[in-house]
């Protein structure tokens, strides 16, 4: 006999004798014949664990006497299974029932904390509540397993006792159909199973629709309105009272948490519907801040769980399914995971692909550009091979995403599998060298270096693209300017960055006050003094420049990925030396002051470029920062 199998007969034996000790000579005379042998129940019973049996006496090295030390609670619990069937029973009390040590009872108020105990009872509890009850209503005692069922059973079938007086049945039925206007069919239905089928009428508290909470509900206040005008109660009459306070807020909180229920399947498919919205591409915290049609967001509502749980089920395949509701993809370079929705993995890689390609072309031209200015040829521009190399570093650190998605195998399955248009199952065959395998990032982007190099000369003075005067134009630099290229100043302190073909705004002219080509000791201290009063207004004490402007820019910069920040910050950072460099001199014959920069930063910022930032005040906090930042440098 397995230990398993011993424990509910002894239990069942504890229960009939009302005891919780066990004379073990006794049991074994119980058992049908042949339904275990001494030898086996004794072996049996020292596998048991001493929470379930103790052996308190032996004969010789075999045991005598069992006791169970949760017999109070085994007691309590079949109690209540007997009271669902034996309505005139009273629920019992701590006079009532089985010795109960002491530390075991744990006391709940049934108003503040009925709802509770009914979320965490179920089978396995062991814990003992003292349920008390308001305006003087006599305690009771219940096992917390019982709570959230055998409990209300019990409690429906004192009100079904109560109803079998046709006094009282006349009295809550003119009482609830006068409440009920419209529903007088389902009224006396109920009434006729609260009566007749108790069990029946208990399973609508359990799982309560919009009519049985309200019948529930306006059955207990006219059951307790009636007993409170008595000013004697009999023992009947207190369990009937606590009936309906039991049933009153056990409806009350089943309803809540149909309610519950509900409101997270609505939010469930609200999420799913959001998944399959712009922007398409979801990381953790994107998911924390979506909300629901009332403006509340998930996580608000339902804790992070809700999300999490929600990632956990549609990441995982279901049945047939070859690729899951949801892709994860995980960007190395940011070290941050990304959710998108099968059916747009294939558009959103392809939209990557085109504002990588805008991007990288932009910088390329713009650095080549530069290099051929100075006579020097890019490394990169040299040989395909070095410019294949340079594109896939630059893709895999400032395009995290597009790496990420950039699964060739996955990709191939969503193309053939994925619900996609028909241009875009075009353009993904395009990306394919062979069946699984993609091209190499500069075919995908569409970036040929021979093409690049040609439109970079394209932005080159005339006078650079005519050979003979490119050579004279050397001869000279060698004769007068040194031996070798033109020195390179960008990374010298206090440089100036070249113009950027782009900006657009140029700060007005200084006319009424020249800046000396030269300046003296004293401009120079002057010009530097106000610089440095000016850091110690904009810069808060114990922090740097450059650490305040990286927090003024993270509250002002729109964009997400690391890489698009970083080049918005860059353009705005350029558009503001492109802007400051024509005033720059003039500063040393008036030194900057708030005011003075406050207004070249206000008539920057109502640039076209710089429309799309919403968050103006932090914007022209960040411009103002950054503009005495470029002023402190030894030279203007």
């Amino acid at each position: 006999m397995h230990p398993q199998d011993l424990l509910p007969l002894l239990r069942a034996f504890a229960l009939k004798t009302r005891s919780p000790n066990i004379d073990l000579r006794q049991f074994l005379a119980s058992l049908s014949k042949g339904e275990a042998q001494p030898g086996e129940v004794e072996a049996a019973i020292k596998d048991l664990p001493p929470e379930s049996v103790i052996v308190l006496s032996k004969e010789g090295e075999r045991p005598r006497i069992l006791a169970l030390p949760d017999f109070h609670v085994i007691a309590l619990i079949d109690e209540y299974r007997r009271l669902a069937d034996e309505s005139a029973r009273p629920f019992p009390r701590e006079e009532t029932a089985p010795a109960i040590p002491a530390n075991a009872i744990i006391a709940a108020d049934i108003k503040a904390q009925f709802g509770a105990l009914m979320e965490t009872s179920g089978p396995g509890m062991k814990g003992i509540v003292r349920l008390q009850f308001p305006e003087g209503v006599d305690s009771l005692l219940v096992p917390q397993e019982s709570v959230g069922s055998h409990l209300v059973d019990a409690a429906v079938a004192k009100i079904s006792r109560y109803l079998q007086d046709g006094k009282n049945a006349a009295y809550a039925e003119t009482k609830l159909l006068g409440a009920l206007r419209g529903a007088e069919v389902a009224v006396r239905q109920y009434m006729e199973d609260v009566a007749l089928r108790p069990k029946k009428a208990a399973s609508t508290v359990i799982a309560p629709t919009d009519f049985s909470f309200r019948f529930w509900t306006h059955l207990s206040n006219l059951v307790l309105q009636d007993f409170r005008a008595k000013a004697e109660k009999t023992d009947q009459d207190m369990a009937v009272v606590q009936s309906a306070y039991i049933i009153g807020y056990a409806v009350f909180h089943k309803k809540g948490a149909v309610q519950r229920e509900k409101e997270w399947a609505d939010d469930r498919k609200n999420l799913e519907t959001q998944m399959r919205k712009a922007p398409f591409v979801f990381g953790f915290q994107d998911l924390y801040s979506l909300k629901d049609d009332k403006g509340a967001t998930f996580v608000a509502k339902h804790s992070r769980d809700f999300i999490h749980s929600f990632l956990k089920e549609k990441t995982t395949r279901t049945g047939e399914e070859t690729i899951s509701y949801l892709v994860r993809f995980h960007a190395a370079a940011q070290k941050k995971d990304y959710f998108i929705h099968r059916d747009f993995v294939v558009p959103v890689f392809l939209k990557k692909l085109s504002e990588c390609a805008e991007e990288l072309r932009r910088r390329y031209l713009d650095e080549w550009t530069a290099s051929l200015k100075e006579d020097r040829m890019p490394d990169q521009a040299k040989s395909d091979a070095s410019f294949r190399r340079d594109v896939e570093v630059r893709v895999t650190h400032g395009f995290p995403l597009l790496t990420a998605l950039a699964n060739g195998g996955l990709l191939y399955v969503l193309g053939e599998e994925a619900r996609i248009g028909d241009n875009a199952k075009t353009e993904l065959k395009k990306c394919f060298a062979v069946e699984n395998i993609l091209r190499p990032f500069d075919e995908l982007l569409g970036l040929s270096r021979v093409q690049l190099l040609k439109n970079a000369r394209m932005y080159l003075p005339f006078w650079m693209t005519v050979p003979i005067l490119g050579e004279i134009l050397r001869m000279f630099r060698r004769m007068f300017g040194g031996r070798g290229r033109v020195r390179d100043t960008a990374d010298e302190p206090g440089a100036e960055p070249p113009v950027r073909p782009e900006a657009k705004i140029v700060a007005r002219q200084v006319t009424e006050e020249a800046a000396p080509k030269a300046p003296n000791r004293e401009n120079l201290f002057r010009y530097r003094r106000s610089v440095q009063s000016l850091i110690s207004q904009y810069v808060p004490e114990g922090s740097t420049i450059d650490a305040t402007l990286a927090d003024l820019a993270e509250k002002w910069n729109p964009l997400y990925a690391s890489a698009q920040k970083r080049n918005l910050v860059e353009d705005v950072n350029a558009l503001v030396r492109d802007f400051l460099r024509p005033v720059r001199r003039s500063f040393l014959v008036r030194p900057p002051d708030l005011k003075r920069i406050h207004a070249l930063a206000e008539q920057l910022s109502t640039s076209k470029s710089l429309a799309q930032i919403k968050k103006r005040d932090v914007l022209m906090r960040y411009i103002e920062l950054y503009m005495v930042r470029c002023l402190q440098v030894k030279q203007v």
